[in-house]
């Protein structure tokens, strides 16, 4: 697990460098277009000139392209960011530090038949340990499934395959986690 969220980490932040540049010179192409765009609505248009109108249009669809692109590529970028946050607190768990994942405090019960006794809440908790939840729906979804008994070997064999899909496709994991923070704004 080290190696893969080292490299994984090295991965995304050659990228993070890449987008970077490709955002400064977006928004460099943005600026560029405006000020010629800016002129050019305020002396070809008034002139007259069926050719100004259309070099005006065509700045304005490509200042509005840019605008677009520059959007999707901060997009990119907080994706990125929430990516290596994801990559860097898993290297901090392999380490035992499991502080910034979330422990689940307030769903300790301790007249549960189990839960208290076997710290499943709270700090070094088993929940701490394997929660990577990004939704609070999420969350009491995950915390319900520890306080609730199940006898069903059938519902207990769909849960195991579960998580073996998952823990065999970590990218995925971890994509999906960056979105869910990207549409929660969760800060880093």
């Amino acid at each position: 697990p080290n190696t893969f969220y080292t490299l994984r980490l090295r991965e995304l932040t050659q990228q993070a460098h890449k987008l970077r540049n490709l955002v400064r010179w977006t928004g460099a192409a943005r600026l560029l277009v405006f000020l010629v765009l800016f002129p050019s609505v305020f002396v070809l248009i008034p002139a007259g000139l069926v050719s100004g109108l259309a070099v005006t249009t065509v700045l304005l669809v490509l200042f509005l392209f840019l605008v677009t692109r520059s959007q999707k590529l901060k997009r990119q970028q907080e994706r990125l960011r929430h990516l290596q946050w994801i990559n860097q607190q898993e290297l901090r768990s392999l380490e035992y530090d499991y502080t910034a994942f979330d422990p689940g405090q307030e769903y300790m019960n301790t007249n549960h038949a189990f839960s208290y006794d076997m710290d499943l809440f709270g700090n070094g908790s088993v929940f701490q340990f394997v929660a990577r939840t990004v939704t609070c729906e999420g969350k009491q979804l995950l915390a319900r499934l520890f306080h609730t008994e199940t006898l069903d070997t059938e519902q207990i064999r769909q849960r195991q395959l579960a998580v073996q899909e998952l823990a065999t496709r970590p990218e995925l994991g971890q994509e999906f986690r960056a979105a869910g923070m990207t549409l929660m704004h969760s800060p880093i």
